[in-house]
């Protein structure tokens, strides 16, 4: 069993000292992504309409090299603090047709897994949510295998991540009711505890083998 507990424990205490670098961190990461996921409109002049759709297609191409790089910052964070600076955000496009290809697959898949029912798509979710940090830690393995050792890793703790999830919700509430400002702390301390959740199933499987 996973101590949920530990794990946000241990998130508060390597955040220690690095809260401000963690934020900026985090801030940027976030922007990145809504850029890639924002949405055009017929309110919107052609020309504004053409911008977002450009900055969409550069968001969704550069987004699995941003993600990694976020694993990367937080794996150091949690590892070594003196290691986590913010060019640990941008470190991994050395591996950037992996990490676009492992990206394609892991959000296709998911897609896929929605449309047909939901619960398959959370399932898959799931599944495949260590591959970013797998990817990191082993810059040598496939996409493919990146995701199927994930896979691998979340058997039996589909549910515990599930679970964790939804722990935060409390935290979702204080950042509404905070007008988004909350956020600034919320994406830095789950990050923090989603690479804990990380971190105990890698040695878990190391005590297994």
């Amino acid at each position: 069993m996973i101590s949920r507990q530990k794990l946000k424990s241990d998130a508060k205490q390597q955040l220690k000292g690095k809260w401000a670098l963690a934020i900026i961190v985090c801030l940027i990461y976030t922007l990145i992504v809504e850029v890639s996921t924002a949405s055009t409109g017929s309110s919107f002049s052609e020309s504004v309409n053409g911008l977002i759709v450009t900055l969409n297609i550069i968001g969704i191409l550069i987004y699995g090299p941003i993600e990694a790089g976020l694993a990367r910052f937080t794996l150091n964070l949690a590892n070594d603090k003196e290691n986590a600076k913010f060019s640990n955000l941008f470190s991994q496009f050395k591996l950037f047709f992996k990490l676009l290809i492992m990206s394609a697959i892991f959000y296709i898949s998911v897609f896929i897994g929605i449309v047909l029912f939901i619960i398959p798509g959370i399932i898959l979710a799931l599944m495949f949510s260590q591959a970013y940090f797998i990817a990191v830690e082993n810059p040598e393995l496939s996409a493919i295998k990146c995701l199927s050792k994930s896979a691998s890793m979340m058997k039996g703790h589909k549910m515990d991540l599930f679970v964790l999830t939804l722990s935060f919700i409390g935290w979702l509430l204080a950042c509404i009711i905070t007008l988004g400002i909350g956020f600034l702390w919320y994406v830095p301390y789950y990050q923090m505890t989603l690479t804990n959740f990380y971190l105990e199933l890698n040695k878990k499987e190391v005590l297994d083998i």
